[in-house]
């Protein structure tokens, strides 16, 4: 008797033992309901999935899946491949792409079943919805000025909850440039949170907290007066929520010449006279002079008579020396370089001007310089003939060291950077990127008296701020340039 005793006792130990040990394995269930989304018609039940994706996913992927089994709109998913203590950070996701608007769901791990339950955007009651449409305006003027965004070749595009975060491209409004605006559908019901960014490519996104900081992204809530009148306006101060940077005016020095002998007017008859002269802008190029002058300012007119600036009078060498008042970028620092083009004029609004003000034969092309600010500018041309750098006129050995600004800047993919030096010495002339790191050297080796110039030819950096370098001796100096792609 006492033997049957103890291999019943055996038997009933072995058989509570997987029981008692499986009751104590975790398994968590995934419950998401549904059914608000099916009745605003944002989710098919019949062609849509979703999936719950969190840490345990690398917050992405399909492995868990959630099913409506019986029809009643509330999709769920159990797994057991969670341990005790556990700590899950979750979101519910639905095709294609769509991830709830909330935030990160949480829940740690107990022992035996545990279960997390909720509706999509924990909206349970289903309120109805409406076509609001919403505009969206973003500023890119201060991304265009430091360089990082070129609206020559990034797009804008405005990305969101009503969208599944896709791109809704935005194009620029007539008269501002900088501008990009976009107005679009978006079905929504009171009280309902829109989050967005605006985006450039190829890959930048907004950085976060720009509401609040609280929220990562962008957002506004559909209020009542909202979605009674059908239409809602989103006006971004900028990118990022980057103030306008603002203008001020630069009274700046100017000496600007330009040698007439033996050039010719376009459209006229050899020997026309050059009654005055004039520099204008280039029309219809953005770089052009006149978009550095005042309104009221659109020419300037040079003087052959001895006045004004002008040393000989009748030489037929134009002078003009005058103060202009430019309007600057508050954001720009001391000593930036533009480059300006121009060309000039024979016989302003006079009937010898050959039927044109543009009337400079210079094969298409047109002058440049480089304006920095704070600096006294000069500007020595022959009238019909385009150079690309500065000459001084009556230096044939350079007297100082001197490194010029590049040119064009900014560029892509070619610059070309010039330089003088006024005694034979060891010359270095490096590129580095705005970290300091070295790019490229260009020169290293022992130069005599005279001016340089070395093409830099770029193909495969990035768009970017970067510097170079010039060592001639003890004679050390850093220019920025911009290359754009």
């Amino acid at each position: 008797m006492k033997k049957l005793n103890f291999f019943l006792c055996v038997i009933f130990t072995l058989l509570l033992f997987p029981i008692s040990t499986f009751a104590q394995t975790p398994t968590v269930e995934f419950k998401c309901n549904m059914s608000v989304q099916i009745k605003r018609g944002t989710f098919n039940p019949a062609a849509d999935s979703i999936w719950v994706r969190g840490n345990f996913t690398d917050w992405a992927g399909k492995d868990f899946m959630l099913t409506d089994q019986d029809g009643d709109s509330i999709y769920s998913t159990v797994n057991n491949n969670f341990t005790l203590g556990q700590s899950l950070v979750f979101k519910y996701v639905h095709s294609p792409d769509t991830w709830e608007s909330t935030g990160n769901r949480t829940l740690i791990v107990v022992s035996g079943a545990n279960l997390t339950s909720t509706c999509w955007n924990d909206s349970c009651v289903f309120i109805p919805t409406k076509t609001i449409q919403v505009t969206f305006t973003v500023n890119m003027e201060l991304e265009r000025l430091s360089g990082l965004f070129n609206p020559q070749t990034d797009s804008v595009s405005v990305r969101g909850s009503f969208n599944g975060w896709e791109s809704t491209w935005m194009r620029t409004i007539p008269n501002h440039t900088d501008v990009y605006r976009i107005t679009t559908p978006v079905i929504a019901a009171i009280d309902d949170k829109i989050n967005f960014k605006f985006f450039y490519s190829p890959g930048t996104w907004e950085e976060n907290n720009l509401t609040d900081g609280t929220q990562n992204d962008r957002y506004f809530i559909v209020t009542q007066a909202v979605y009674d009148s059908g239409f809602m306006a989103y006006d971004a101060i900028g990118f990022n929520n980057a103030s306008f940077p603002q203008r001020h005016p630069l009274k700046q020095k100017f000496k600007i010449e330009c040698n007439t002998n033996g050039a010719k007017i376009l459209n006229t008859l050899n020997g026309t006279e050059f009654q005055t002269l004039h520099i204008l802008g280039v029309p219809s190029n953005p770089e052009s002079i006149e978009n550095f002058l005042p309104d009221s300012i659109k020419s300037i007119q040079l003087y052959d008579d001895g006045t004004n600036g002008d040393l000989i009078a009748g030489d037929k060498v134009f002078s003009v020396d005058t103060v202009l008042t430019f309007l600057v970028w508050d954001l720009l620092p001391p000593r930036w370089g533009f480059i300006i083009n121009y060309q000039y004029s024979a016989n302003y609004n006079l009937p010898s001007n050959g039927g044109s003000n543009f009337n400079e034969i210079t094969g298409g092309g047109y002058h440049h310089t480089i304006l920095e600010l704070d600096i006294d500018t000069t500007f020595i041309d022959t009238f019909g003939i385009v150079n690309i750098t500065k000459v001084e006129r009556d230096i044939k050995t350079p007297t100082t060291f001197k490194l010029d600004q590049n040119f064009p800047n900014p560029f892509n993919p070619e610059t070309k950077i010039s330089w003088q030096i006024a005694v034979g010495t060891f010359v270095t002339l490096k590129i580095y990127d705005i970290l300091g790191n070295e790019i490229a050297t260009l020169v290293n080796e022992e130069q005599h008296v005279g001016t340089y110039q070395v093409s830099f030819n770029q193909q495969q950096l990035a768009s970017g701020i970067y510097f170079y370098q010039l060592h001639a001796g003890n004679f050390v100096q850093t220019k920025k340039m911009i290359l754009l792609r």
